[in-house]
């Protein structure tokens, strides 16, 4: 019968009483800053590392391409839930159980891969010309990384980022 009424009503009353406690509570703030140092860390050391790979596997030729594209590919394809124990084992081996550096490494795994195949597609759409004249010009291939290349795939860099930042935001198994 509601559904067919002229006027819309609200089945509860929307409070932020319930927001204003929790923030106020020091300890619900632990989780919260350590969900944004995992993220902020694997999205930066996701796209520094991703880059850097996507690049070489656009540009360069060399010896086992094929099988390293292959490789992070499969890398992609493990389900997170398969290396969950084994991580845990490490991590608790090398002394690193309960620290943000095992959160960062072990969100690493899977955003990684996702960079290196987003950023080359990224890096395959540019012509290799503009790089070719930079090359021409004096410029070292870091040179042209970081000053034409990085530029020109900004749009890149930043969608990739946000796919990292939410994938390692969203992820569950490995914090808990």
């Amino acid at each position: 019968s509601q559904m067919f009424t002229p006027s819309y009503r609200w089945l509860f009353k929307p409070v932020a009483t319930h927001y204003v406690e929790f923030f106020q509570h020091p300890n619900n703030l632990n989780p919260l800053r350590s969900s944004l140092i995992v993220s902020v860390f694997n999205t930066l050391l996701s796209i520094t590392l991703g880059i850097t790979a996507a690049y070489s596997l656009s540009r360069f030729s060399f010896k086992g391409k094929g099988l390293f594209g292959m490789l992070v590919l499969v890398l992609r394809m493990i389900p997170p839930v398969s290396i969950a124990l084994p991580l845990f084992l490490v991590a608790r081996r090398l002394g690193l159980y309960d620290t943000h550096l095992i959160l960062i490494l072990s969100t690493m795994i899977f955003t990684l891969p996702f960079t290196v195949w987003m950023m080359k597609g990224f890096f395959d759409s540019l012509p290799r010309e503009i790089e070719e004249s930079a090359l021409i010009d004096g410029c070292s291939r870091l040179g042209v990384l970081l000053r034409i290349v990085i530029p020109l795939s900004m749009t890149g860099i930043a969608v990739t980022s946000v796919f990292c930042w939410f994938y390692s935001w969203n992820e569950f198994l490995y914090p808990l």
